[in-house]
């Protein structure tokens, strides 16, 4: 397999409607004419990834001939801006669109996405405005505007010591004996109890996102091929919900055969293990395979823990 370094890649910024975007463009040797644009999660996967996991993909990637970009959202890593609070109801859209723009002014014309959590929602909501766009992948893309995914992922990612920081504070908390501060703290642990159960404060049921549902939609009626995979991680009931039921049921079948839904037993999100990120990888190999699209070895890329 031809070997891809860093004199193989370009940094590029990239001006977005909320700030200045850092991205690494990965340029093949044989170029196959489709970029894959690869969008973490949020303010913790960044343009590197867990394990250089975005940086192993795009270089694997581009020895099949594709132009991998990948990149730090607004607010993140070495882009400018304020992320904000991050919230899945309100994704970075525009950053991928200004991302898919700078290639085009490049004369690629043909574009995979790739997102994972917050990434994916922003790819789902960037995808209608993207004409060359061929096909999707979204590796564990949470199907609700709730925002413990994003705490789940924030929390799996903390240093040892972050951990008993944490834990510091809590110790403090438990000690304070003003009625009113228990009363407050007893109302929150009932909000995350709620919401642990799938439930809102006011008990409803968690619904699926009208972004995702819209988004999700649309790829289906323009026949894009997308690939769905959930892991171990608690998103993925909400999403087996759904997809059993009216809000994304149909949606499903009317993808057909140009959508795939994989579900290894493994905690994909946040590619928080090697053999996570091993899973992810053949997952995207297979599924470029299966389309028509130059795959490549994963087995290569990601070794065995």
């Amino acid at each position: 397999m031809t070997t891809i370094t860093t004199s193989d890649e370009l940094p590029l910024y990239v001006d977005g409607p909320d700030g200045t975007i850092f991205t690494i463009l990965t340029v093949p040797p044989k170029p196959n004419g489709v970029a894959v644009i690869l969008v973490p999660a949020g303010l913790y996967g960044l343009s590197v990834n867990r394990n250089r996991f975005s940086v192993l993909l795009a270089r694997t990637l581009a020895a099949s001939g594709y132009h991998a970009l990948r990149l730090d959202l607004h607010g993140a890593g070495e882009s400018t801006g304020d992320a904000g609070d991050n919230r899945l109801d309100v994704p970075f859209s525009g950053d991928v669109i200004a991302a898919v723009r700078r290639l085009e002014m490049m004369g690629l014309e043909r574009f995979v996405f790739v997102g994972s959590c917050f990434g994916g929602r922003s790819c789902l909501a960037a995808a209608a405005s993207v004409e060359g766009l061929i096909a999707t992948a979204f590796l564990s893309v949470p199907p609700t505007d709730d925002d413990h995914s994003n705490r789940q992922i924030k929390r799996r990612a903390e240093t040892p010591l972050q951990v008993v920081e944490r834990g510091t504070v809590a110790r403090r908390l438990k000690g304070l004996r003003s009625r009113e501060t228990r009363a407050r703290y007893a109302g929150i642990v009932r909000v995350k109890l709620a919401a642990r159960a799938g439930r809102t404060a006011r008990g409803f049921e968690s619904v699926v996102s009208p972004g995702f549902r819209t988004a999700i939609d649309g790829l289906s009626r323009r026949g894009i091929p997308t690939l769905l995979a959930y892991g171990t991680e608690p998103m993925a009931a909400d999403f087996d919900k759904f997809s059993r039921g009216s809000e994304l049921g149909p949606i499903l079948d009317r993808f057909g055969d140009q959508v795939e839904v994989h579900r290894p037993d493994v905690w994909l999100h946040g590619f928080p293990s090697l053999r996570a990120q091993r899973v992810g990888a053949e997952l995207l190999d297979g599924w470029l395979t299966r389309i028509g699209l130059p795959g490549f070895d994963a087995r290569e890329m990601v070794p065995v823990d």
